[in-house]
């Protein structure tokens, strides 16, 4: 820990932080640990981002967790970076480890793709072997490179916008060369879907208001994975997660994969190990769940 006796500090930024519990969450992982940090929200326009994260760098902030909407962004401006980043072109969360001087400068790190890796390890299912990533939203790069780094033989990929889609591919492809990459139509998923799937997971481009596109893209293919993942985070499931819950499959929730980020985040900040639990109803409380 640094010997200054000024409080540490750690900080959420966004466009728009309304409705989201991550800074709920971590002021309560600070007060269940004993531990006595400070931590912010910050509203901020992306043509302001990189003022604001040089701002934050040299006033010696231990940690900063981005949402969604300025994660890429933060890729560009960010010059300490890990090959996760590199890979994802998306960066979720910056910290000096807990060792660290405050002059340190910040690390730039995607946790997305290991909070799934971390959700995965508590079922009671098979690793992931051949997966659909279902709609192109700003995880999708993310957790499509986690089921690949973690044994994922092949991906099969769909989005309403083809070119979306297209995209996601190619970026996957220049990283992971020996993956097989699929594409489909997004109109032709209930029929095309293939027979091996064992694992969907969905990275909503959708509103949340149309939420149940996903579970009518996948028509009456309900019964072969195992696995269901959302990434939306929600008051209660998704209609996915609902179908496939009826149907005896594993879930986990855009809920869950926040508990495992933040507690990561934790992790690289403090060297703090919270239980999820605290985390969990920290995040159910806020949403009204």
């Amino acid at each position: 820990m640094p010997s200054s006796s000024l409080l540490e500090k750690c900080c959420l930024v966004g466009e728009s932080a309304a409705g989201n519990p991550t800074h709920f969450m971590i002021e309560r992982a600070f007060t269940a640990a004993e531990l006595d940090w400070r931590f912010l929200t910050f509203e901020v326009a992306p043509d302001d981002l990189g003022t604001a994260l040089r701002g934050l760098d040299a006033l010696g902030f231990r940690g900063v967790m981005l949402l969604p909407s300025l994660r890429d962004e933060a890729a560009d401006l960010a010059s300490n970076v890990t090959e996760r980043v590199r890979r994802t072109g998306a960066v979720s969360c910056l910290a000096r480890g807990a060792d660290e001087e405050q002059t340190a400068p910040l690390a730039a790190h995607n946790l997305t793709g290991p909070a799934l890796t971390a959700a995965l390890e508590g079922l009671s299912v098979p690793s992931p072997k051949h997966a659909l990533l279902l709609g192109g939203g700003r995880q999708s790069l993310s957790l499509g490179d986690s089921l690949l780094e973690s044994g994922a033989g092949s991906l099969t990929i769909t989005d309403p916008d083809p070119e979306r889609c297209e995209e996601i591919s190619k970026r996957l492809a220049s990283h992971w060369p020996a993956a097989e990459l699929v594409t489909i139509d997004w109109n032709d998923l209930a029929v095309e879907l293939r027979e091996e799937i064992d694992t969907v997971v969905a990275a909503p481009s959708w509103p949340s208001y149309d939420d149940a596109i996903g579970r009518r893209a996948i028509g009456d293919r309900l019964q072969g994975p195992a696995l269901f993942v959302d990434a939306r985070v929600a008051a209660g499931r998704t209609p996915l997660l609902h179908a496939a819950a009826e149907q005896g499959a594993a879930v986990i929730d855009g809920v869950q994969l926040m508990v495992e980020e933040t507690q990561l985040a934790l992790r690289h900040w403090a060297g703090l190990k919270i239980d999820r639990d605290v985390l969990r109803d920290a995040a159910e409380e806020f949403l009204g769940v």
